[in-house]
């Protein structure tokens, strides 16, 4: 979530939270480390593959979430969604977006105690044009009426 003052985006106004249980002096919870290394591949003009590192051990981690929505590149402000998906790997295919669009990805880690990370840092990838101009070359058989000279050819 973010806001415009005078034309100005402004910064995510949702962070999480941490509570920490003290025992013996020491602390019980730890805070989940943000996924790292996020890359951004369009694959079409509907879809991306977004990949990352995970940061906690595999066996600790029940779910990641991926958060992405459409960059806002002019003013008036336009309502623009958030979607979310959740995947158990390192890596997704988002599909149903539009084309030659920007959108913002970022990625949180879930535990099985129900604890969450802070999301990544942003990452944004804009899909492939949606391009129908592209016309297959097919073989034409032709034939030549008058041939031309060799003036013709390389004058």
């Amino acid at each position: 979530m973010s806001g415009i003052s005078q034309g100005v985006e402004g910064e995510s106004a949702v962070r999480s939270i941490q509570t920490w249980a003290w025992q013996a002096g020491e602390a019980v919870l730890m805070p989940l480390p943000a996924p790292t290394h996020l890359f951004a591949e369009p694959v079409s003009p509907t879809a991306i593959n977004l990949t990352w590192m995970g940061s906690v051990p595999p066996a600790n981690v029940s779910h990641y979430t991926i958060s992405y929505h459409l960059v806002q590149t002019a003013l008036p402000l336009h309502n623009s969604s958030i979607y979310f998906l959740n995947s158990i790997s390192t890596g997704v295919q988002i599909t149903g977006l539009k084309a030659y669009t920007l959108y913002e990805l970022k990625v949180r880690t879930h535990d099985e105690n129900n604890r969450h990370s802070e999301y990544s840092q942003k990452l944004e990838c804009r899909t492939l044009e949606d391009c129908e101009c592209i016309i297959p070359i097919q073989f034409i058989n032709f034939k030549l009426i008058h041939p031309p000279t060799w003036y013709q050819i390389f004058g």
